[in-house]
Formats: C-alpha cells, sequence, structure tokens
C-alpha cells in the first residue's frame, strides 16, 4: 500500500465522505488515487482558500473533521487564512499539503515547501495544533495519527501535513497498521469543582441565567441545555456562534446577546436583577460581553465553564472557573436536581412569573424595518423576509460585514448549529465556500448563505464549483454598493476616506449565471418573497442578488455604547 493509498483509506475510514483540493503537481499521487474511485468524494474548488474553509464548513456542519488537499509553497499560502480561522473557532480541519521529492528539498527545486524552501510547516504550526514534515514512509502512520489526536486536543482546531510526492508513492512497510486514534474532541469534567460551586452558588440563587457559547454547539449541548433551563427554570442567551442551541421559540430563550444581540437578552443580563449568571463556552470574548461591559458583573455572581482551561477568566474576570465540557456539565447540573440543587429546583415554579415576563420584552430593536417598503431594500426587510420564507430548519452561513449584523439581531434560528460563521476571525468570502461543504456535510437540510458584494469579490468564484457539483446552496448577496462597515465608519472622517470604501455596482446574479447557478436580482421588496421562494425550489446553487440601502445603521447600538464607554474609561 503506498502513502496515498493509505491517506486516503483512513479519511474514508474516519467517516469523511468529501475531500476539497486545489489538484497541482505536488499531489498528483493522490489525484490519481482519487481518480480511481479511493477515498472520500473529492470536489475540486476553486482556489486553496475557498478549499480550507469548504473543509470547514463540512467539518462544523458533520460533526467529523474536514480535509483539504493541496500543494505545497503557493497552496500552503494560499490556505493559511483557512488555517487560522478554523483554529480562531475551533474547528477540526486537516491541511495536507504536497511537497517537491525529499531528494530535491534545499536545492533550489521549483516550489520546493520543504524547511529549506518555503517553510511550509514553519509557517503553518503557529495557525494549527500540529504541523510536521513527513520524512520516511515508515513514520507516516505515526504522524497521521499524531496529527489526528492533536486534532481532537484541548482545544480541538485544525493540523496539517507537508507530504512529499515521493512518499505519497512509496511503499508503506508490510507490517504497518494505524493506530487508529479518535479525532473526538476530548471531553474533560472538573467533578470537584462543578460540585463545589452547586452547592455554594447555584443552589442558593433566586434567579439565574445562562449565556450559552460556541462550546455548547460544539459538543451537542443543545438537549442538556433545554432539560436544564426547564428543569430549573432559566432564561437562556446565547452568544452569536450559538444562535438556534435553544430554539428561538422555546419559552425560556432570550434571543442573542453581545454585539448584535436583541433588545430582551440585553435587558435581562444586564439589568441588575440576576444573582447568578452562568457562562458556557464562550471565552467571554469582547463582542460576547458587549465589550467587556461593566454591567454584566455589577450585581450578577459569575459561572464560568469551558473545556479549555486557558480560557477560564482569560477575557473578563469571573469568581468562578470550571473545566468542562458543556454537555457534560450539563447533564451533571441536571443529575443534581435531588440533591445538591434541590434549593434551586423547588422554587423553579415561582419563577414561572418572572421568566414569562422576560419573554414578552421586545426583542428587537426598529422593528418598524422589518416591513419596510423603501428602496433600496433595508436589510432588516431581506432577513425578515429570508426568516418567513425559507424552511425552519435552514442552515444560514453569515459571512463578515454590515450584514452580519442585521443576520446576527433578526435571523431568529430555532435549532443547534442553525447558524454558521467564522465569528472569531471574520475573513470576508469563507461563508459562500463553507457553506458549500457544509451543504455536502447534510445534503438534506436547506442551506443559506448571507454576504454582501465585498464578499463575493474575494470568493464569489466557488459559485462555480458549487454549480460544477449541483450543490443546491441559495447564495444571498446584500449588495450595497461598498464595504458596508467600514464605509460606516469611513464616511464620519472624511469624504476622501468614504470614496475608498465603495464599489462599483455589480449584478451578481448575471455573474452567478456566469458560473452556472441560477440567478435572479431583486430591487422591490415586493419581489424578495416570489424571489426566495424560486430559490428555494432551485435544483443548484442559486445567486440572489438584493440592492440594499448603504447608510442605514446596524443594529448594534448597544455594543457601540458599551465601546465607547470603554474608550472613555481607558482614555490616556
Amino acid at each position: 500500500m503506498t502513502g496515498a493509498q493509505f491517506l486516503l483509506r483512513c479519511l474514508r475510514d474516519q467517516g469523511l465522505s468529501h475531500v476539497f483540493l486545489v489538484p497541482g503537481g505536488h499531489i498528483d499521487p493522490i489525484v490519481a488515487e482519487l481518480g480511481t474511485g479511493a477515498g472520500p468524494r473529492p470536489i475540486v474548488c476553486a482556489h486553496e482558500e475557498g478549499a480550507g474553509f469548504m473543509a470547514d464548513g463540512y467539518a462544523r456542519v458533520s460533526g467529523r473533521f474536514g480535509a483539504c488537499l493541496c500543494i505545497g509553497g503557493p497552496g500552503a499560502g494560499n490556505v493559511l487564512p483557512a488555517a487560522i480561522a478554523a483554529r480562531s473557532d475551533r474547528s477540526r480541519v486537516l491541511f495536507v499539503t504536497g511537497d517537491v521529492p525529499t531528494k530535491l528539498q534545499g536545492r533550489g527545486a521549483f516550489q520546493d515547501g520543504s524547511m529549506e524552501g518555503t517553510r511550509d510547516s514553519g509557517y503553518l504550526r503557529p495557525a494549527t495544533n500540529f504541523s510536521e514534515e513527513i520524512e520516511l514512509i515508515s513514520e507516516f502512520p505515526r504522524q497521521l495519527a499524531a496529527a489526528l489526536r492533536a486534532m481532537g486536543g484541548v482545544p480541538p482546531g485544525p493540523v496539517h501535513l507537508s507530504f512529499p510526492t515521493d512518499l505519497q508513492e512509496a511503499e508503506l512497510p508490510a507490517d504497518t497498521s494505524f493506530p487508529s486514534p479518535s479525532a473526538e474532541p476530548a471531553r474533560p469534567i472538573d467533578l470537584a469543582a462543578l460540585g463545589r460551586v452547586a452547592r455554594g452558588v447555584l443552589a442558593g440563587a433566586g434567579k439565574v441565567a445562562v449565556l450559552a457559547g460556541r462550546g455548547c454547539v460544539a459538543s451537542g449541548a443543545g438537549e442538556a441545555l433545554r432539560t436544564f433551563a426547564e428543569r430549573y427554570e432559566v432564561p437562556v442567551a446565547t452568544t452569536f456562534a450559538a444562535k438556534g442551541v435553544l430554539p428561538y421559540d422555546h419559552r425560556l430563550c432570550l434571543g442573542m446577546f453581545g454585539y448584535s444581540g436583541t433588545n430582551r437578552a440585553i435587558a435581562t443580563l444586564l439589568g441588575g436583577d440576576l444573582d447568578v449568571l452562568l457562562v458556557l463556552g464562550s471565552s467571554m470574548n469582547l463582542r460576547d460581553t458587549l465589550y467587556w461591559s461593566r454591567e454584566l458583573a455589577g450585581k450578577t455572581q459569575i459561572i464560568q465553564v469551558d473545556i479549555d482551561p486557558t480560557m477560564l477568566g482569560r477575557d473578563y474576570p469571573v469568581p468562578h472557573t470550571i473545566v468542562g465540557d458543556c454537555q457534560q456539565t450539563l447533564e451533571q447540573l441536571c443529575g443534581y436536581v435531588d440533591g445538591p440543587l434541590r434549593k434551586l429546583a423547588d422554587p423553579a415554579a415561582a419563577r414561572r412569573d418572572w421568566t414569562t415576563g422576560l419573554k414578552k420584552l421586545p426583542a428587537h430593536f426598529d422593528t418598524d424595518k422589518l416591513t419596510c417598503d423603501d428602496t433600496p431594500i433595508h436589510p432588516a426587510r431581506l432577513i425578515a423576509e429570508m426568516r418567513r420564507v425559507l424552511p425552519r430548519e435552514t442552515i444560514l452561513f453569515v459571512d463578515s460585514g454590515a450584514h452580519r449584523a442585521f443576520a446576527g439581531h433578526y435571523w431568529e434560528s430555532f435549532g443547534p448549529g442553525g447558524v454558521r460563521s467564522a465569528t472569531n476571525l471574520g475573513p470576508m468570502g469563507w461563508a459562500i465556500a463553507a457553506a458549500i461543504g457544509g451543504k455536502l456535510a447534510r445534503p438534506n437540510t436547506p442551506v443559506a448563505v448571507i454576504t454582501g458584494d465585498g464578499c463575493m469579490r474575494m470568493h464569489g468564484m466557488e459559485i462555480a464549483t458549487a454549480a460544477h457539483y449541483g450543490v443546491p446552496v441559495i447564495f444571498v448577496v446584500s449588495n450595497n454598493s461598498a464595504l458596508g462597515n467600514v464605509y460606516l465608519r469611513a464616511k464620519k472622517a472624511n469624504a476622501g476616506a468614504a470614496d475608498m470604501t465603495l464599489l462599483s455596482n455589480v449584478d451578481w446574479a448575471a455573474f452567478g449565471r456566469v458560473l452556472g447557478a441560477e440567478g435572479v436580482r431583486v430591487e422591490s421588496p415586493k419581489d424578495l418573497g416570489p424571489a426566495l421562494e424560486a430559490a428555494s425550489k432551485a435544483r443548484g446553487p442559486f445567486v440572489l442578488d438584493v440592492v440594499t440601502q448603504r447608510d442605514c445603521l446596524t443594529p448594534v447600538t448597544p455594543y457601540n455604547k458599551m465601546a465607547a464607554e470603554y474608550a472613555y474609561a481607558h482614555h490616556d
């Protein structure tokens, strides 16, 4: 068995249905094996960065990991942003880059990615959990096993192997066996700390709320969170990365807190009425905490739970920390109902009036914009029409830009993982490619993208990939002929700065049709519904180019207020 055959067999045995690649000379042996039907189904992408984003999207939706294959040198350089985005969001992606034969390394060979060349493994190492060159075919199984273990470490994240072409073709020793490591994330939990906090903090609390973060989605904690919330009558707010982990229409769901959060969640968590806030799987970063709001902990004790101990208290000072997987932590807390948390469970029914009143608070700002008939179309109206028409179970991939704020605030999600976004890094165009990987991972679930015209200029070409393979993703472009968020800031500075953020008017529906997708341009609000319905029935990708307003303010007023207060408090 050759190195290439061994790699593809292992990917297949790990349950991967697809791999994402850009063919090139230094992975010719792997491409040849894929051509025989060996291994997962290959998806050839327009760009290595797009291939990396697709593998990332596949990983997030499938619950497995994603695999991206390309040449070293320029190919490895192109996947670097994808690796950084995956590491920022703890997404498990295996990057394999081909390299020149071992006997040519360090001798000026074309596209030499070895440590004597462009040092691919060197510059990918800070962007991944693991990055090594394969130097001996006999060592390849051990190194692949080590990479998969690192991928599922604490925290989980992407890994990289640089694989010379001669070793891809080399025969493995006859006695080679694969150690079969698990790529599943480790799931530690500090039961002693959890017990102490349950007895000493939670048990005596009158009003408790949860802020559910990314870790709840990654650990599959949706059902455990619902049980915990209902058992103890605890309202739940989420971060952007966890939208939908408790369905939006659940009586205890407050919606999203933080940047572009809902009025209901912000009023509850900052109202000074809570005794305890249980933070699950969020580092409590700038956006998740409304710019590290001092009001968040004004009268409230905070308990922070995270699988990664380095996240505890890193971004926001908290008095109580627990190392723990979110699902297992919640299941353990539910099991305390007749023990350490009996005092929290007994008055649960008495808290029903409080939680019912919270749910009656208005959720959104500027609700009149949801039905606004102005042209160009208001982005809030666009999101409202998308939510009205698209099926409840739709997975929405959200790109970076002003449209992210509108999607965060107005899109209602009804299931764990119902919203996917590169929330920590925010690379433009990520959602366009990632959604294709996500749809391939879950072909029977509707998948849509909300992106902008700036993002389309970066990775819109991957729509050709979706068209080539008949992947039915709905690409909704909020087209305001500007780099939206940058424009809103620049115009406050001066006309010259604003002018640099303006973009020429492109018909993205026509662009989509050229690439093989269906496409419709929408300029009037009354045409949104019919266009979205047509997109939902398409058998392949569909580009909906929606002409939107440029100057409307994003729904982030509380965030901006906190940012200004923070800047004032820290002004020298």
